[in-house]
């Protein structure tokens, strides 16, 4: 039997709108869906998920690969019967990257221009010139988590005119970013920062991460 892509994402009714992408891009492919009752599964089958039912997981055990429409699968290493032996794989291209980066800018700009507070007097009709004269080369952002995402985030940042730190466990250089590294160096790296963005991975390792820095951080300020 050839390879089949077995579509779970996003629910049963989303099956149709799946299928015409595939049909559209990569009408080679052969795609069912996961809620076909006539379906069996095969051993060449991949499944493409976003957030399976605990019950799914028996089948996806079955499974060749498990692709994730997203680019974090945390929520899908959270379920204790998740199969750890089938590869997984997430998204992460380019058009994800600007996805991103599109969003981090917005919300980054609406902060520096408080933009909540317009929005808020528009809905009361009230107008009011509130004065905002900070600009982006004044504003230190910093980016922790420099992967795929977070460099492109941190490059886009910068190109615009923002002054960009990022973080990473290990050293690294990047265009129009100062870097910082190593656990060590997270309290000067948070310090100089006018605005963070976390982008690290929901791990054992990264739990608490920030919490217990920036704490360290604001107890430093209070003393001084």
């Amino acid at each position: 039997m050839p390879a089949r892509i077995v579509i779970s994402a996003d629910g049963k009714k989303a099956f149709e709108s799946w299928r015409l992408a595939f049909a559209s891009v990569a009408p080679q492919v052969s795609v069912c869906s996961w809620y076909d009752p006539a379906y069996t599964a095969g051993e060449d089958d991949y499944a493409l998920v976003w957030s399976p039912r605990p019950d799914h997981m028996e089948r996806l055990a079955c499974m060749k690969g498990i692709v994730c429409t997203g680019a974090g699968v945390d929520h899908l290493l959270a379920h204790a019967d998740f199969p750890r032996h089938v590869p997984l794989v997430r998204m992460g291209g380019e058009q994800t990257a600007r996805l991103m980066a599109d969003y981090v800018l917005w919300a980054v700009i609406g902060l520096l221009r408080d933009a909540r507070t317009w929005a808020m007097q528009q809905q009361q009709g009230l107008w009011r010139n509130n004065v905002c004269s900070r600009t982006s080369n004044t504003t230190r952002v910093g980016i922790m988590g420099l992967g795929h995402l977070g460099a492109y985030v941190a490059q886009a940042l910068a190109h615009v005119g923002f002054c960009v730190s990022g973080w990473k466990r290990t050293p690294a250089e990047l265009d129009g970013v100062t870097v910082w590294s190593g656990v060590e160096a997270l309290p000067d790296f948070l310090g100089e920062l006018d605005v963070l963005i976390n982008l690290l991975p929901a791990t054992p390792a990264t739990d608490g991460l920030i919490d217990t820095f920036c704490s360290a951080i604001c107890l430093k300020v209070q003393v001084l």
